[in-house]
């Protein structure tokens, strides 16, 4: 007598097939070759002219700092595609090696941002207006990128045994400090700039798409709910909006002109 065929029980998930497999393992490198596409198109008047956006020459002020700090952010979005890649190829070892570098770089960056977000204020025209911001207003857009995305990959280091939670801060803190890249690209300040959405998250808006555009894309490939990048696009939206309103208050004038002096 033909025995039934075991079905597995109810609410147990599939086993993935190795084709899905292949690219859940590739996810997150692709992300970062996202990430990296974004930063160039984002910085081509640096990159291809060695200019300021949209196509003025650096601050000769902070001209050198501008291109150190450029550099280095181009190189953590490098080691960002470079480390998942590395596990891909089940190198463990060497992602861990390759990490310690890139935890010292990324204390590098924090650094240089805020020398940048500070130096460029105060070199600055002072009647510049950045999306409708003067410079002691708006360089709560840099301090506050730079802030997350050293808490950010501070967890992720913190958690570097805990794959989920590592990987999707790392990625979220590489998505907030595209902030910038997103900011240049003319297209969507010229359509979003006005929306109910750039209203409510203020100048770093697209960051949070991105992040949710991320996520949603992981729910998928994963085949469940990505609880820590949601986490993760959660705190950037939540510290936007926060940071907005702040920004606007005589404490936060008060602190910003202490900074630029």
């Amino acid at each position: 007598m033909t025995q039934a065929p075991t079905l597995p029980p109810v609410g147990t998930a599939r086993p993935s097939t190795p084709a899905r497999l292949g690219t859940q393992r590739l996810f997150y490198p692709v992300c970062a070759v996202a990430c990296l596409f974004i930063a160039l198109y984002g910085f081509k008047d640096f990159f291809l002219h060695g200019q300021a956006y949209p196509r003025h020459p650096l601050n000769p002020a902070i001209r050198v700092l501008l291109i150190i700090h450029g550099l280095a952010m181009t190189l953590w979005v490098l080691l960002l595609i470079a480390q998942p890649t590395i596990i891909t190829m089940g190198k463990r070892k060497l992602h861990m090696a390759v990490g310690r570098y890139g935890a010292a770089l990324a204390a590098i960056i924090v650094v240089l941002g805020y020398m940048t977000a500070i130096g460029a204020a105060r070199n600055n025209p002072p009647e510049l207006a950045i999306f409708g911001m003067l410079p002691p207003r708006f360089i709560h857009v840099p301090l506050t990128a730079i802030t997350l995305f050293a808490v950010l990959v501070a967890v992720a280091v913190w958690q570097r045994k805990n794959p989920p939670v590592h990987r999707a801060m790392m990625l979220m803190a590489t998505v907030n400090a595209l902030s910038a890249a997103l900011g240049r690209f003319t297209w969507i300040n010229t359509h979003l700039g006005d929306s109910w959405w750039a209203q409510q998250l203020g100048p770093m808006h697209a960051s949070v798409s991105l992040g949710l555009i991320f996520f949603a894309l992981a729910c998928l490939v994963y085949r469940r709910f990505e609880k820590w990048l949601a986490l993760g696009v959660a705190i950037l939206a939540v510290t936007y909006i926060a940071m907005l309103h702040f920004s606007a208050t005589p404490a936060w004038e008060s602190f910003a002109k202490m900074l630029i002096g």
